[in-house]
């Protein structure tokens, strides 16, 4: 993915920041059920929303069923930023569970965030889905 990971040992404990993001909150891109209007966007419990977003093209969405997981690829994935606070991101990593780990993803502007992103283990397992908006 040309040199940049959707992975949380890229992330380490840099805090990323981001123009509009605040000292303590951070920004979060969401891209499957946790955008506004769908079926898990209660769990970013009124986190506020930055605006639209979309990633470089070093990514792909696979096909859970009802949900995506984000992971490297050759897509520009659309998507939303939320600012969010740390003790969010702990209940969020809860939610989320252990096929997804919380990354750094590279976004059009030439920011970055954090998303959730698929673990190897899901990866190796799950369908490729066919487009850039879930």
């Amino acid at each position: 993915m040309r040199g940049f990971s959707c992975s949380s040992r890229q992330l380490g404990n840099k805090r990323l920041s981001w123009a509009a993001a605040v000292a303590d909150s951070t920004l979060l891109f969401v891209y499957g059920s946790l955008k506004r209007g769908r079926r898990h966007h209660a769990e970013l419990g009124g986190a506020r929303f930055v605006g639209v977003a979309r990633t470089l093209p070093e990514y792909r969405l696979l096909d859970l069923g009802e949900y995506p997981a984000l992971s490297s690829g050759c897509r520009s994935i659309a998507g939303e930023l939320f600012e969010v606070t740390e003790a969010l991101l702990v209940e969020l990593d809860r939610f989320e569970g252990d096929d997804y780990e919380r990354g750094a993803v590279r976004l059009e502007d030439g920011s970055t965030a954090l998303a959730y992103c698929a673990t190897a283990e899901l990866v190796a397992r799950a369908p490729v889905f066919d487009g850039d908006v879930w």
